[in-house]
Formats: structure tokens, C-alpha cells, sequence
């Protein structure tokens, strides 16, 4: 995380990653302690990832896409 570390890091757990079966696949998930949200991941590439953010009472699901930045100095190794 670089310098930026304690600004992002907390002491306290706020989520944890799960496998779980979303929409007839296996996907990994977020889920939130403190929110009925799960966002639900998805490999699209070696550098991106469909999500999906599912949360109690939304219609529908709000899907993103998140992509590596090879010129970041966090960019680490390709999705696997």
C-alpha cells in the first residue's frame, strides 16, 4: 500500500471475501459488516473484473467494472 497505507487501513474488520454462488456461478464476494451489501466479483481479463453490488431493497443489481492500472505502484501481479 505504499505511504498511503494508514489512511486506508483500520484496526476493526469492516468486510471479508467469501466464495459464493451468485447467479448460477461461483463468484468471490465482498460482504460488509455493516451493510446488507455483498458485491459480487468476476474475472472478464488478466487486468479486469465485472462487479456487481447487491444490496437489500435495491431493484436491481449495480454492476462496475474495475480495471488494474499498469502505471500504479500497487498494480501487483495479474488476476490468476
Amino acid at each position: 500500500m505504499g505511504p498511503h497505507r494508514t489512511e486506508v487501513e483500520t484496526g476493526k474488520f469492516k468486510a471479508r471475501l467469501r466464495m459464493t454462488e451468485y447467479r448460477g456461478q461461483l463468484s468471490a464476494t465482498m460482504i460488509y459488516d455493516d451493510w446488507p451489501t455483498h458485491d459480487v466479483f468476476r474475472k472478464v481479463d488478466e487486468d479486469t473484473l465485472l462487479g456487481a453490488m447487491d444490496a437489500r431493497g435495491m431493484a436491481a443489481p449495480y454492476f462496475f467494472v474495475l480495471r488494474r492500472d499498469p502505471e500504479s505502484p500497487w498494480a501487483g501481479p495479474a488476476l490468476h
